[in-house]
């Protein structure tokens, strides 16, 4: 772990923002923290323990008093790298504490983590890793694998804490050690994952050892007994299979004839339903035809009334043009009279007006000056008000100010009188410190006795439980095996009574009854076709005769109608023909000589017909209506006629369809008795006897059956439900068994480990109770060094050292709170100085301004009185622009009155021609409609006469709206398609059902017989599964025994192999081992190292209780305790300790540890011995190590080649500052 860069502001005396370059400061190797005592050197590491752990070792309650009193924010940034190639990463940890509710409270505002992606960039990337005081803390342990103690132990050494690990207990430096190195990984996690594979290689023993005792017989003898009934299962599942497909295909046929039966009945009722509409039908014809005549007449009754609406709206046009000719003549007078007016007005107003305008246009100029001189009064006006005012503000800010600073000054007077009052000297502050510590050794020690103590009483009754549970273990599995004994018993004496008619048998008896069934089934239906369609054959012959009768029939009455038609139209062609050479007779008569023809338009007539012409017989509306019959009833017959074919036709057909039918059907029944015969030698009861010729002589041999399989299958029901009964009770037990014999390995293990774990807690209690002693020793001797405790021991010393305690914290708080008080007063103080100078200021600047404002006022208002006055002269006191508005309104209105009166004669004189055009253009327009409503009504009179309706009401009656005639029309066609498409259908119906039916019960024994092959089927699948199943689990268990019992043997292996294993680990024996022997390494090499700094004369020794010894090998190897080292001695072995341990420090056992802080401590040696250090220091610095210095001792800093300088904050004033200083 390397730093790279560290910015902090607000913590205790860094109030501005400083930042502190690593990199540059560490590129030598050895570097220094120099400056006075107190001006924050030591700071600097409280902020990268604060930044990396959210605590400071010399804060109290881990950040309380860390804020600086003038500030209510701390903010820290540290950057740093861990790790080495490709794996070195660099991080950034973000933290902000403010202020809380008390002067020294402190709370988080913000804390994240960041990895910085390429960070030699100029824009690194930014990921966040953890975000959140807690886990932030969580990932920079995860990363470093330190605390915060380990931290201030091993790499960063605070004041008063260098020699603390020298001074460390056994236990408490070997779980340091664990973390520094780490070994956790080999304690007690590798203990337990040894146990749980422990006791899983057990479980699976057992486990084995049960389902060894499972595998049954698995001889070649069952192993045939299986093929064989494999075989005779598949056997008959192929002869069921047949038998289904049988009777599936029968059950389509007859499905199928009733389908086309019930579609043949539907048809039937829709010819019914469309023969009851006939009537209906000829009525919509009737109303159709009128509807076709009165469109013929509809355009000249539409002309006639359209040429008389015309007449109408021309009468109604003629009448409104001259009524708008009057009026257009008065209003052509009223304009002429209004332009003349408006003239002379103008003549006689405009020229005063055009005077009064030039005036008013000097007194608007005159206007605008006096408003701006006004506006300037008032704002002058209002600044003076202001300044005024401000004068007043500021005489008042100057007494509060007064007021204020005296207040700061008894105040800062008595924050001082209070702190002289609480402060503790150094000297005893440290003496207590040791005392605090040595007590919270003690309470440790006794806290943990007593838990170990409790967890031994616990072990204690775990390992009884365990006895208990492994005797019942055993005592259950054995009454199982007892049980299993015999249940093997009961299974063998079954498997010798099976009933006597195989499974085979009944399965190859029931496919043979499906297929009987199924054959008479068919030949009784055979039957029953043959004589249906003998009887059909007669009933069709029967309906060909009448059918050819009836054809003959409508035949003669078809000729009949025709004839009577023919006759008719003959007469209507000759009375057309006589009619037409009438009217041109007539047309001839009125003919004059320069008149054009009505006919051809021609004015010249040199050859008109002549002669008389005789008088035509009428057609009449009755010789009409008796065509229209004629024709209808000829249609009638004609339609009636190819009825009578197509149904003479269809019953033709019928009768040959019949024919065949009948031979069909007796071919069909003497195959189906064919087919049935070849089941007759598998039939009960057949030997000796003749095949029976009909259906229900093979009936009897049915029945005989289907009970003999009802017979067997019960028997084999009755065996098989006690046999699944014996092997669900089988199965049942066995795993029972393999369960008691999991339990009891699983209990066997469970005593052994409860064992080892009471052994195990019983050395954790003694070794409770001898910590216990040895700090009760140390917290006497603590309190004897302060002249403290005297006739106290134990629990109430530690009541006594707790009350001082009590005491010592109020002193620092009410110090603590007086000094920042002070501070905070003193800052305060500075600061209404400062306001006080700034409003005397305001206040002469204030007189001033108002003095001179003053005078501007007057100036201003005596211009204004003097405008105001001319103004009042020219305008007679009304706003100019008000008079001038009103001059040139009035002239506006003269101009514009005069344009309008002449606007207004010219549009009266247009709309006047206008109205003259119009009236002779209405009065035209009605002559024409005249005419040519004569000329429709005319044509409409002789259209009416020649047709059967009397008036255009008739007509219009008579006519269809188009979208009914289109729908009744349609209507018309669907009837006449719907007619013919049932025909058709019934004929297509009949001809493939071909005579035959079938009724529900037919249809659902069909059904039933279906249903039964399927569950035959489905027996035949279930037993063939049943077998092949069989089959291959007696094949795996003879493979069984062999893989089982090579499981068993690997299995025990490895089980015995876990057990050496967890002997060798009990009792964290293994991480003692490894950390004694990383410590032994450590103080070799810190032993050399304090023999090189000390001339040979000390050395560094590991007692066997892991305590530190001191050596002096210059009185002969005397050894002594750590405890009765001086200052300098303490320091040097202290740091020869630190050396060698950061040397063999792994952050997370893989990243090598890549500085070092060393504060204070220096002061304590004499100058040769401080020569020796630094020496010995620079030389480390060309091992990849660097090594920080903090101290005020001027010969360290000509000594070190980059310094850190720490200028000390000023009261009341700026915050500490630092500088880097190269060499």
């Amino acid at each position: 772990m390397k730093p790279i860069r560290l910015v902090i502001q607000g913590l205790r005396s860094y109030r501005e923002r400083q930042e502190i370059d690593f990199q540059a400061l560490t590129e030598h190797g050895l570097f220094g923290i120099f400056g006075p005592t107190g001006s924050g050197k030591s700071t600097i590491l409280d902020a990268i323990t604060l930044a990396l752990f959210g605590s400071a070792t010399r804060a109290s309650h881990n950040t309380q008093g860390t804020v600086n009193p003038l500030e209510a924010r701390m903010e820290i940034v540290f950057e740093f790298e861990i790790g080495t190639g490709e794996r070195r990463r660099r991080y950034r940890v973000e933290r902000a504490f403010k202020r809380g509710n008390t002067a020294l409270s402190v709370t988080t505002a913000a804390s994240r983590l960041l990895e910085l992606e390429n960070p030699e960039s100029g824009a690194p990337g930014l990921v966040m890793v953890a975000e959140g005081a807690r886990e932030v803390d969580a990932a920079i342990q995860r990363i470093l694998g330190l605390t915060d103690k380990d931290f201030t132990r091993a790499v960063v050494l605070p004041q008063g804490q260098f020699a603390e690990f020298l001074r460390l207990s056994g236990a408490e430096r070997g779980m340091m050690l664990e973390r520094l190195f780490g070994l956790e990984r080999y304690g007690k996690k590798l203990a337990d994952k040894v146990s749980q594979r422990l006791a899983e290689g057990n479980q699976e023993v057992g486990q084995l050892e049960a389902a060894l005792a499972e595998v049954g017989d698995a001889s070649e003898e069952a192993l045939a007994r299986a093929q064989t009934a494999l075989q005779e299962a598949t056997s008959a599942l192929r002869s069921a299979e047949a038998a289904r497909r049988d009777a599936e295909a029968h059950l389509r046929d007859l499905e199928r004839v009733a389908e086309l039966d019930a579609e043949r009945r539907q048809a039937e009722a829709e010819a019914d339903r469309l023969r009851e509409r006939a009537d209906e039908m000829a009525s919509v014809e009737e109303k159709l035809l009128r509807h076709r005549r009165a469109s013929v007449l509809m355009p000249l009754v539409k002309a006639w009334e359209e040429a008389a609406e015309g007449v109408r709206a021309a009468e109604a046009g003629a009448q409104s043009a001259s009524a708008a000719l009057q009026e257009a003549e008065a209003r052509v007078d009223d304009a002429a009279r209004s332009e003349r007016e408006a003239a002379a007005r103008r003549e006689a107003e405009e020229p005063a007006l055009l005077a009064q305008q030039a005036l008013l246009r000097e007194a608007e100029a005159l206007e605008r000056a006096w408003q701006d001189k006004a506006r300037a009064a008032a704002e002058a006006e209002a600044e003076l008000q202001a300044q005024r005012a401000r004068l007043a503000a500021a005489q008042e800010t100057c007494a509060q100010l007064e007021a204020e600073a005296q207040a700061l000054r008894d105040g800062i007077e008595e924050a001082e009188r209070a702190f002289r009052a609480h402060h503790v000297p150094p000297e005893v502050r440290s003496a207590l410190d040791r005392l605090r510590r040595a007590r919270d050794d003690w309470k440790a020690a006794a806290l943990a006795r007593a838990q170990e103590a409790k967890r031994l009483d616990v072990r204690r009754a775990e390992v009884e439980a365990a006895e208990r549970a492994y005797r019942a273990a055993q005592e259950a599995r054995s009454a199982l095996l007892d049980e299993a004994q015999a249940l093997e018993a009961a299974k063998a004496a079954h498997e010798g009574s099976k009933p006597p008619v195989s499974r085979d048998g009944i399965a190859h008896l029931r496919a043979w009854l499906l297929r009987a069934e199924e054959r008479v089934h068919e030949l009784a239906q055979a039957e029953q076709a043959v004589a249906a369609a003998r009887k059909r054959r007669e009933t069709v012959e029967r309906a060909r005769t009448q059918a050819e009768e009836v054809r003959n029939a409508r035949a003669n009455a078809a000729e009949a109608a025709r004839e009577a038609m023919e006759r008719l139209r003959s007469e209507w062609d000759a009375r057309w023909a006589a009619r037409e050479r009438e009217l041109l007779a007539a047309l001839a008569r009125e003919l004059v000589e320069g008149q054009p023809c009505p006919v051809c338009g021609s004015t010249h007539h040199p050859n008109p017909a002549a002669g008389a012409v005789d008088e035509a017989e009428p057609w009449t509306d009755a010789d009409d209506l008796a065509l229209a019959g004629a024709e209808s009833a000829w249609r009638e017959a004609e339609d009636a006629l190819r009825d009578a074919e197509r149904q003479y036709q269809a019953a033709f057909a019928q009768a040959e369809v019949a024919e065949r039918d009948l031979a069909r059907a007796e071919e069909e029944r003497s195959r189906r008795l064919t087919a049935l015969a070849e089941l007759w030698p598998e039939a009960p009861g057949a030997a000796g006897a003749d095949v029976p010729e009909s259906a229900d002589g093979f009936r009897p041999h049915l029945r005989r059956a289907a009970d003999e399989i009802a017979a067997g299958e019960e028997a084999w029901a009755a065996w098989e439900g006690r046999a699944k009964e014996l092997a669900d009770q089988w199965a049942v037990l066995t795993e029972r068994l393999q369960r008691a014999s999991g339990e009891v390995l699983a209990a066997e293990e469970r005593l052994k480990a409860a064992k080892v774990e009471w052994e195990r807690q019983r050395a954790s209690a003694d070794l409770a109770e001898e910590q216990v002693r040895a700090s009760a020793e140390a917290l006497c001797r603590a309190a004897e060094a302060v002249s403290f405790g005297d006739g106290f021991e134990g629990e109430a010393l530690a009541q006594a050292v707790e009350e001082r305690l009590r005491h010592l914290e109020d002193d620092d708080r009410q110090a603590a709170e007086a000094d920042a008080l002070r501070q905070r007063l003193a800052a305060d103080l500075a600061q209404v100085n400062a306001r006080l100078q700034e409003a005397e200021r305001e206040k002469l600047e204030a007189e001033r301004l108002a003095h001179e404002v003053e005078i501007q006022v007057a100036q201003l208002r005596s211009a204004e009185e003097s405008d105001r006055r001319r103004l009042h002269e020219m305008t007679g006191g009304r706003p100019v622009a008000e008079a001038r508005a009103d001059v040139e309104a009035a002239l506006e209105a003269l101009r514009r009155a005069l344009a309008e009166a002449v606007r207004s004669r010219q549009e009266a004189d247009v709309a006047h021609d206008k109205a003259r055009t119009e009236a002779a253009q209405a009065e035209a327009a009605l002559q024409a409609a005249l005419r040519s409503e004569t000329r429709a009504r005319e044509a409409m009179d002789s259209a009416l006469a020649e047709s059967d309706f009397a008036t255009p009401g008739d007509v219009r009656d008579a006519l269809l709206d188009a979208r009914e005639a289109d729908a009744l029309e349609a209507e018309m066609e669907q009837y006449r398609d719907a007619v013919q498409a049932v025909r058709q259908r019934l004929t297509d119906l009949e001809r493939q059902l071909a005579g035959r039916r079938v009724d529900e019960q037919e249809l659902a024994a069909a059904r039933a017989r279906a249903q039964a092959a399927e569950a035959a089927h489905g027996e035949a699948q279930q037993r063939v599964g049943a077998c092949r199943q069989q089959l291959e689990d007696l094949e795996a268990r003879r493979t069984r025994f062999t893989e089982v019992s090579a499981q068993l043997e690997q299995a025990r292996e490895i089980a015995r192999r876990l057990k050496t294993l967890s002997d060798v680990l009990r009792a964290n024996a293994f991480v003692q081992f490894v950390g004694r022997e990383e410590m032994a390494q450590v103080v070799r090499q810190a032993s050399d190292r304090l023999a090189s700094l000390t001339h040979g004369r000390y050395r560094l020794v590991l007692a066997p209780n892991g305590d530190f010894v001191m050596r002096d090998d210059h009185l002969g190897g005397v050894e002594r305790p750590v405890s009765t080292l001086s200052g300098g001695e303490t320091f040097v072995a202290s740091l020869s300790l630190a050396l060698a341990l950061s040397a063999h420090i792994q952050l997370r056992g893989q990243h090598p540890l890549e500085f070092f802080f060393l504060d204070e401590g220096f002061g304590t040696l004499d100058p040769e011995l401080l020569d020796v250090v630094m020496s010995s220091l620079e030389r480390l610095r060309h091992e990849r190590m660097a090594i920080g210095l903090i101290s005020h001792v001027p010969e360290l800093r000509e000594r070190v080649p980059r310094r850190l300088v720490v200028e000390p904050a000023e009261p009341g004033g700026r915050g500490t500052r630092v500088r880097l200083e190269r060499a």
